[in-house]
């Protein structure tokens, strides 16, 4: 599919008006929906449309129609989980075909055709549940097990301990990193995503769990392979744990390794580079959408005044459903987990 970022900024300036057109249709088509659902039920079906345009974009932009797909697998979930059909998805996504059409014309329902269709005939073969995260039989898979338990009964100070006293009784940071606090935070994901647990209660997780991974790494002490890493999320990305593991990853391998956090802009770049001077920036984006901001964080860090060009790493989901990404975006390497990540590091 041939990218079409001048279409997929249209759709991601529309999108708004998009899916209010979207929804009236939608309910205009299915009145019993409206009564039963409700004013919020109406507020809340024109934000997931409004979500549907913002992919739709990304997949369009970049020529990648696997990002909408995965997109509506993920949306399939969810609305299961809430006992709301696939046909209704398979409806939203034939009105946005015809929204494309009638809101921004036909070239550019035609350069959205693909993704969608291929969405479309994917749908109804896309599971409706996804397994757990944390497998018993995978190494150290009963400790995250009993992490998880812990924070889902709100008992952060029995969670920490069990984590400490792992980590007094020998298990690697590393192990921990990759065999415990990761495939929880996936989980937690899991959990929200099926509406087991709250939005509070994944927010809960997710601030114990920064506070463990602060805890874990206060105390490293390692050789020093005198290079320096800088690592963010991009702005307007919230999700700021992967890179803040990612970053002590590389601290644990002995470098100078600086987390910034989450929602960092552009314009910030020329002044990190000068201040850390990094051999490695790493950027990550959780969300597709942002992978536009990712692409001007990279051209930024590119053509920056400064004459040390760092190697940029990056990461998120969207690389794990394109592989070719990084490549695209102009990065030099992107990888699935902190080991591989590691290994481009040093190679």
């Amino acid at each position: 599919m041939t990218p079409r970022p001048e279409i997929a900024n249209l759709i991601s300036e529309h999108r708004h008006a998009m899916a209010g057109w979207a929804t009236h249709e939608f309910f205009t088509a299915n009145p019993g929906l409206q009564a039963k659902w409700g004013a919020n039920g109406v507020r809340r079906c024109t934000e997931d449309h409004a979500y549907h345009f913002a992919y739709l974009a990304e997949a369009v932009r970049f020529g990648f129609p696997e990002f909408f797909t995965d997109y509506m697998a993920w949306s399939k979930v969810l609305l299961h989980a809430l006992r709301i059909g696939h046909e209704h998805l398979q409806e939203s996504l034939a009105l946005m075909e015809r929204g494309l059409e009638v809101q921004l014309g036909q070239e550019a329902r035609k350069a959205a055709a693909i993704p969608l269709n291929i969405a479309s005939r994917a749908l109804p073969n896309l599971p409706t549940e996804i397994p757990s995260f944390i497998k018993e039989d995978a190494p150290h898979g009963s400790l995250a097990r009993r992490w998880l338990d812990l924070l889902l009964v709100k008992n952060a100070g029995a969670a920490r301990q069990v984590l400490l006293q792992a980590r007094s009784s020998g298990i690697p940071l590393l192990e921990l990193y990759q065999h415990v606090l990761t495939p929880a935070l996936h989980e937690v994901g899991r959990l929200w995503q099926i509406r087991n647990i709250t939005e509070a209660e994944e927010h809960y997780c997710a601030h114990v769990t920064q506070n463990m991974l602060a805890l874990l790494s206060a105390d490293l002490a390692v050789p020093r392979v005198r290079k320096s890493v800088v690592g963010f999320s991009v702005g307007n990305e919230m999700h700021e744990l992967g890179i803040r593991i990612v970053t002590d990853c590389f601290a644990i391998h002995g470098w100078d390794a600086v987390c910034l956090g989450s929602n960092v802009p552009t314009r910030n770049l020329d002044s990190i580079l000068l201040t850390w001077n990094p051999a490695i920036i790493a950027i990550s984006a959780t969300m597709t959408y942002h992978l536009g901001e990712m692409q001007a964080a990279i051209n930024a860090i590119k053509n920056s005044s400064q004459t040390h060009k760092p190697r940029i790493f990056v990461g998120g989901r969207p690389f794990n459903i394109c592989p070719d990404l990084a490549k695209r975006l102009g990065a030099d390497a992107s990888a699935q987990s902190c080991a591989e990540l590691i290994s481009c590091a040093f190679a």
